[in-house]
């Protein structure tokens, strides 16, 4: 994963904190290796959870993806087709009502339209439908979009006569 060097001087019986930040994110279950040239007291480690709704996801991270027509690929979710959900569970958007919900993607249709649910943490669910715009290749496509307060679950959802190339989405503050 990376080479990290601890620079502080030796203190005798003093456990020393330091901070580090790894080059990529770390999802799912992982093995995780130290090795040390020298004798050290290692206390333990921790990491800090990143919120999931200001982070760059592939569409390939759903927590859950079902439909009708559908191709997992190397880079994304291809020839999303009629009635595809992809979920994404943990989405906390704080305090903020306003996001702009940014979608990397590919249609070679003039517009694809797609529903965004958003279930918050007291059952209500949220919608918003933004139209993605057709072109040669994926493109970046900015829609600004209201979103619930806290903790919630996102699903987009594909409906009939969709024909979409999923690469990935993030949220940045309004």
């Amino acid at each position: 994963l990376t080479d990290l060097h601890y620079q502080k001087p030796s203190r005798w019986n003093v456990y020393q904190p330091e901070t580090y930040k790894l080059p990529r994110r770390l999802t799912g279950l992982q093995d995780l290796c130290f090795v040390m040239h020298q004798k050290v007291h290692l206390a333990g480690f921790s990491f800090t959870r990143q919120s999931r709704a200001w982070q760059q996801l592939s569409a390939l991270e759903a927590d859950a993806l079902y439909g009708d027509s559908f191709t997992r690929t190397a880079d994304c979710v291809a020839g999303i087709g009629n009635n595809v959900s992809l979920e994404y569970h943990q989405m906390d958007f704080e305090d903020r009502e306003q996001a702009t919900l940014v979608i990397t993607g590919a249609t070679p249709l003039r517009e694809n339209p797609i529903t965004l649910r958003m279930l918050d943490a007291q059952g209500n669910e949220h919608t918003e439908m933004v139209t993605f715009t057709g072109g040669e290749g994926f493109s970046e496509q900015r829609f600004p979009v209201a979103v619930p307060k806290g903790v919630c679950s996102l699903t987009f959802v594909f409906l009939p006569g969709s024909n979409f190339d999923f690469r990935s989405f993030r949220f940045e503050k309004a």
